[in-house]
């Protein structure tokens, strides 16, 4: 195969390393600019190394597509995380934060089976290119649904009685 368990594992560290260098870049553009515009940003990196990665023939590009989506991931998280704090009640946001990372998860669980079985039926590349092209979809209504008032302040969690 073109890829070996170490080609795997660096291109594993290449991710770490490009998250690492672009997550003050996200925590920041969360702060001055906004939430939405974190999510959206990084959303669209994280899709575009799909079509990268379907495209790459070659380890440099699979490593270009890997690279790119700890871009994504670095410009997103922040982003997500200050949703999720200007969205859940003060008593119940570290439930909110385990909660929704699950909720994902469990909706995730089928997808590498499906993704499987379209692999399998069509072509290796459709599956990274449905979910490119299903994510940008999404893209859609979070633009006008992902606005967070400016002036509202994150009230702190009230200690437990």
């Amino acid at each position: 195969g073109l890829l070996d368990k170490q080609g795997i594992g660096l291109l594993d560290g290449l991710h770490g390393i490009a998250w690492v260098i672009a997550a003050p870049f996200g925590g920041w553009l969360s702060d001055k600019s906004s939430e939405r515009n974190g999510f959206m940003l990084g959303a669209a990196i994280f899709l575009s190394s799909f079509l990268v990665f379907i495209f790459a023939e070659g380890f440099g590009v699979f490593a270009l597509s890997w690279i790119i989506m700890g871009i994504g991931g670095a410009l997103l998280d922040p982003a997500v995380n200050a949703l999720i704090a200007r969205g859940a009640p003060a008593h119940l946001r570290g439930v909110a934060y385990a909660l929704i990372p699950a909720l994902i998860g469990l909706v995730a669980l089928p997808a590498p089976w499906i993704g499987g079985q379209i692999w399998e039926t069509t072509s290796p590349k459709i599956p990274f290119l449905a979910t490119f092209l299903l994510g940008s979809l999404a893209l859609i209504p979070a633009w006008f649904k992902l606005r967070v008032p400016t002036a509202e302040v994150i009230a702190p969690a009230e200690p437990a009685p």
